[in-house]
């Protein structure tokens, strides 16, 4: 049976730092020795978005946003 191992602050930060140089999910994985899938679903489960929009207005996260009415 595999013993599987949570990813520590370290390779959360190393992560981050990759997401922000513009990295691939596989080359982020490379780096800290993690499967690509690991580095995705480790994102996915802690994204948050960014609220923006005007005082007024209903906020929208479509991505599609500019077009989407």
């Amino acid at each position: 049976m595999t013993k599987y191992k949570q990813l520590t602050l370290d390779d959360r930060l190393l992560i981050e730092a990759g997401l922000k140089e513009g990295n691939s999910f596989r080359d982020i994985g490379e780096r800290i020795g993690k499967d690509c899938s690991t580095i995705s679903k480790e994102v996915r489960s802690h994204l948050v978005f960014k609220k923006s929009g005007a005082y007024g207005r209903p906020f929208n996260d479509c991505i599609n946003r500019k077009g989407c009415l």
